[in-house]
């Protein structure tokens, strides 16, 4: 993908991280002082924290060609 697109090397390390990153943590603030289910995001940011810290390290050593 990021070939495509003209990235490569530590560009596309960096391009991959910011976005395999988790929501931010500010989107519970705001579902909460907007009336959203601020239960459902915490949750959501919980899950895609979890996730992201297996897969990270994953992604770039595929990237890197290590893996």
């Amino acid at each position: 993908m990021f070939t495509i697109i003209g990235l490569s090397g530590p560009a596309a390390i960096a391009a991959l991280l910011f976005q395999a990153l988790p929501t931010a943590s500010s989107s519970y603030i705001m579902a909460r002082q907007l009336g959203g289910d601020a239960p459902l995001m915490a949750g959501i940011i919980a899950v895609q924290t979890l996730v992201a810290g297996v897969a990270l390290p994953f992604a770039v050593l595929g990237l890197t060609g290590l893996l």
